[in-house]
């Protein structure tokens, strides 16, 4: 019975998730604005902001090994000391070296983090979609308060000590993780390493173009749509209010993305919202970049649920080796994505690379559909 309890399934890995996640998502307004402030040049900011992917993309087979030693509350608390040990990094450390092993640290943090949260919110098999949903609605109220209050608070407390402030707040995450259920993780065949994580499922490579999208394409280019018809403060304002939805989204829609999983084929759900996503990407393409933004955001937040209720209809809800290859694929995409973009905006512009990445996601999507493995 106390694997059904909703404070240790859902919402206390949902609060916990919230808390850990909330500073460091601050940090990627925060870092490129002051970097001189922490030590660094321009230079690094974009490396510090992708190093913590690109470690997950290589770690995700640590974590889970670890996780199996010391189940999900053992990830859970681990996962939140160094969400906060990290932070205070921030605040104390100057220069690239010491940032580094930071965002390293948080990026095996938030592999913990995001592979214990999903394990819990499926431990109970029925209405395992609406449970993740309400999961990443709870976890989306921290990172969308603290960028919304941190980022007011910088021109008081300073770009800094303003994570002195969140960080005391995030170390809730760590007796809060001590009141978990202990989770019994089921019984899985030895697959060797590299067939893990190197021989992706058709999923897992629909999934690496849905990150490739969304973290490459759209994070990184946002902003400078609008510039083409907006002042740079206005540009800036817009695309941060984007950027921003994307939480707000997750609280409204993942609840409401995991309430159709449990009543419709997921598999079916996820064609249609797939290709709402590159129809979002179509109408960026064609100039209607508010319209289009708005798509991507609330279809990347009911594929986000999806793409795990999916992987656990196939593998099994306790399987960590299919949740952390999916996880590896789609982090991949979002680490990659960045690069590949700004090599050839130069060569393309903005508004091609868009229609470009809606033709490559409706292949995509006809693909997957018609692989069932």
């Amino acid at each position: 019975m106390i694997m059904r309890a909703p404070w240790g399934t859902v919402v206390g890995p949902g609060i916990i998730w919230g808390l850990a996640v909330s500073g460091h998502e601050l940090i990627q307004i925060i870092l490129p604005l002051h970097a001189a402030s922490f030590g660094v040049t321009l230079a690094w900011v974009g490396f510090l902001l992708s190093i913590n992917k690109i470690i997950r993309v290589i770690g995700y087979g640590w974590v889970v090994a670890l996780g199996r030693r010391v189940g999900p509350r053992g990830m859970m608390v681990l996962a939140s000391t160094t969400a906060v040990v990290t932070i205070f990094f921030y605040a104390f450390v100057d220069g690239w070296p010491g940032l580094t092993v930071a965002r390293l640290a948080w990026g095996l943090g938030f592999a913990a983090l995001h592979l214990a949260t999903l394990l819990y919110a499926m431990s109970v098999t029925e209405q395992a979609g609406t449970r993740v949903g309400l999961t990443r609605s709870l976890g989306a109220i921290g990172p969308a308060l603290a960028l919304v209050l941190g980022a007011a608070a910088v021109p008081w407390l300073g770009p800094r000590d303003v994570f002195i402030a969140i960080g005391a707040i995030m170390a809730l995450a760590i007796p809060l993780s001590f009141t978990l259920p202990r989770l019994a993780l089921a019984e899985e065949p030895p697959t060797p390493g590299r067939q893990r994580f190197l021989q992706p499922t058709n999923l897992d490579l629909f999934y690496f173009v849905v990150g490739l999208a969304a973290d490459g394409l759209f994070i990184m280019t946002v902003a400078l749509l609008f510039a083409d018809r907006f002042s740079v403060e206005m540009a800036v304002l817009s695309g941060g209010l984007l950027i921003g939805l994307r939480y707000v989204v997750a609280l409204v829609i993942s609840p409401f993305g995991g309430w159709l999983c449990d009543r419709f084929d997921p598999g079916r759900l996820q064609v249609i919202f797939g290709t709402l996503y590159a129809a979002g990407f179509a109408l960026v393409a064609a100039g209607l970049y508010a319209v289009g933004g708005m798509v991507i955001v609330t279809a990347r937040a009911v594929l986000a649920v999806l793409s795990n209720i999916v992987v656990a209809r196939r593998h099994g809800h306790g399987s960590m080796t299919a949740l952390s290859r999916l996880a590896t694929w789609t982090d991949f995409g979002g680490a990659a994505g960045p690069m590949l973009v700004g090599l050839l905006i130069p060569f393309t512009g903005i508004r091609p690379l868009y229609a470009v990445a809606a033709g490559v996601l409706a292949g995509a999507i006809v693909w997957v559909s018609r692989r069932s493995t």
